[in-house]
């Protein structure tokens, strides 16, 4: 009897989570939301291994020459926070996540705003699913 194929080995697969955002009052209350969620669902300092194989490493992503608030000087103290040379546009803040990204070793990359709530575990399962195929 013939396989269908060959025999894939499983893996590890990182996902690389950028969350853009500005150092605004209410951008803070964002953050502060999605920590706390995240922190329930296990994400800890900017890191999350879903299990043995997935793993999604988050960075909150603001321009360099913005100035910093005395929140963002504290929220910077947590690990997860990415100041990138990116102009004050999205636009901006998405090229750099992209040249940051092409610094690590990932198989994904997802870009996502931080007045929008992402599942971690949901994530790195949906995008390891596509993991097999190399024109992904």
């Amino acid at each position: 009897m013939h396989e269908a194929g060959p025999h894939l080995q499983p893996r590890p697969h990182r996902t690389l989570l950028y969350v853009l955002s500005v150092d605004a009052p209410l951008h803070h209350r964002y953050r502060c939301m999605q920590r706390t969620t995240l922190a329930a669902l296990g994400l800890q300092r900017g890191f999350l291994q879903v299990d043995m194989l997935r793993s999604i490493r988050l960075w909150y992503v603001f321009d360099r020459a913005a100035p910093t608030s005395d929140d963002l000087r504290l929220e910077q103290r947590r690990g997860d926070v990415l100041r990138l040379d990116a102009g004050a546009t999205c636009l901006g803040k998405v090229i750099a996540a992209i040249q940051h990204a092409a610094t690590r070793q990932f198989e994904a990359m997802v870009l996502s705003d931080d007045d929008a709530f992402i599942h971690p575990q949901r994530l790195a399962l949906d995008i390891a699913e596509w993991g097999w195929n190399p024109n992904l």
